[in-house]
């Protein structure tokens, strides 16, 4: 039997707010919660209820060609689940680890950012804002919600993909 699993990305592993808060961040990972996971996943792994495929997406194809029966990763994988599972699957958020945590909490963002750098000329910054504002649009979060599975970012698009969802 597996145990609640969750929550334990929100255990904080540096200082500063996770280093967000500053650039003084010193790691603090070594404590009990970061231990018990580390161990519950290697004893997981020894009794072959877990099993490490890869970074990022690189264990997809474990679960799409039915090898293992639950994947855990980001919910932009879903136009890839979508695409290659020859079966019905569902997603859900995972379950919440009470002993790490008592009510759930947002998780981490992931790496889907986009960066402005200063130093340009006010032309390139305004040619910067059209192009934000078109990938902010609500017709273009809709559709890269719908294909991909990443979180709409605005309200507005979270209703149009509602109402012409093709997921």
């Amino acid at each position: 039997m597996v145990e609640n699993f969750s929550a334990w990305h929100n255990i904080a592993l540096g200082t500063q707010e996770n280093g967000f808060a500053g650039l003084d961040t010193e790691f603090t990972f070594n404590n009990d919660a970061v231990k018990s996971r580390i161990a519950a996943i290697a004893s997981w792994s020894k009794d072959k209820l877990f099993k490490y495929g890869g970074r990022r997406g690189d264990s997809l194809s474990m679960f799409t060609n039915g090898e293992c029966g639950m994947w855990m990763n980001s919910s932009a994988y879903y136009g890839s689940i979508k695409k290659q599972a020859k079966f019905d699957f569902g997603q859900a958020m995972l379950p919440l680890d009470t002993s790490v945590a008592s009510k759930p909490q947002n998780s981490i963002i992931g790496g889907a950012t986009l960066w402005v750098l200063r130093g340009h000329d006010q032309d390139d910054y305004k040619g910067v804002g059209h192009f934000m504002n078109f990938l902010s649009s609500a017709e273009v979060q809709a559709w890269w919600h719908q294909e991909t599975g990443y979180v709409p970012i605005t309200t507005a698009a979270y209703e149009l993909s509602k109402k012409t969802r093709v997921l």
